[in-house]
């Protein structure tokens, strides 16, 4: 079981590294003699600290456990020098809701990734960005030589493995398939990407007021090393029909209406161009390309 933490965050005067060493104290102190705990993360965005405990499944959630909650936060606004205003009736008010259900966290949204040869960067990858989804699905190349399953499964998520046979979608078909049925809404994410943080915070909010007429978003994806933008469907609501398509430069199939928002960002790094892979990539997809004619 987790339980999220919100602070609101009026100044920031420490780096994260050390927001996440003073977060650990706080919680020792607190719970080390009372309950086993695992600190989880500390995320600072734009506006909040987010904090994600994980406690045993079967806690109790009693009068003084949230008394205990209670003390975090004004331990928490002390050691951040008073620049913090705990969220009393947003967390504390929600504990049943928050321990047991997560029913706050809704629309439920899956990250579906692809990868292969992944096992350096997919953990960081994964850990950056699980706590906002509802069920990570990495399905893997077949083909790899590296340790990236398990290094997926220690990140938290599931994960499958399936032949390429020189077909993208095939890949992305099968996370499709594996996504867990709660999961109302799909994000396509690759392992050399990162979702800025403004769209992780929004993106639930955009479902519940454009979803009943969209049934897809299309956000900029930023290409870091080429320094051009362009827009791409990466939200798209789980629904029969709805497929990828496409060896290569796969799309979604089966989107009535989607819509655009400039300013939400993807940031793509293009590995394979710092580290001086693009005739290698270029060859590969020149092949596929002519397949896909």
């Amino acid at each position: 079981m987790q339980i999220e933490f919100n602070f609101k965050w009026i100044g920031n005067k420490y780096d994260a590294g050390e927001v996440q060493r003073r977060v650990e104290r706080i919680l020792s102190e607190y719970f080390s003699d009372v309950v086993d705990y695992k600190l989880i993360s500390t995320t600072c965005m734009s506006f909040w600290l987010v904090i994600i405990i994980d406690f045993p499944s079967q806690l109790t959630v009693t009068e003084k456990f949230e008394r205990i909650l209670d003390a975090i936060a004004g331990a928490v606004v002390y050691v951040l020098d008073g620049n913090v205003r705990y969220r009393h009736y947003e967390v504390i008010g929600r504990t049943a809701s928050l321990a047991y259900h997560k029913d706050w966290r809704k629309p439920k949204i899956a990250l579906n990734v692809i990868a292969k040869d992944e096992g350096k960067y997919i953990r960081e990858f994964i850990e950056k960005h699980k706590f906002w989804f509802d069920d990570v699905v990495v399905v893997i190349d077949r083909s790899t030589q590296d340790n990236t399953a398990d290094e997926a499964k220690a990140a938290g998520a599931r994960v499958f493995f399936e032949d390429l046979n020189d077909d993208f979608s095939r890949l992305r078909n099968r996370a499709l398939e594996e996504t867990d049925p709660t999961c109302e809404w799909i994000f396509k994410l690759d392992v050399d990407e990162e979702i800025d943080i403004k769209l992780l915070e929004k993106m639930r909010d955009l479902i519940k007021r454009y979803g009943d007429k969209y049934d897809a978003f299309e956000f900029t994806v930023q290409n870091l090393e080429t320094k051009d933008e362009f827009p791409q469907v990466r939200l798209f609501k789980r629904k029969e029909g709805v497929r990828w398509e496409g060896k290569v430069h796969e799309v979604i199939r089966g989107i009535e209406k989607a819509k655009t928002f400039k300013t939400y960002k993807i940031r793509h790094y293009q590995r394979w161009i710092a580290e001086g892979k693009i005739e290698e990539r270029n060859k590969f997809y020149r092949k596929l390309e002519a397949m896909n004619k």
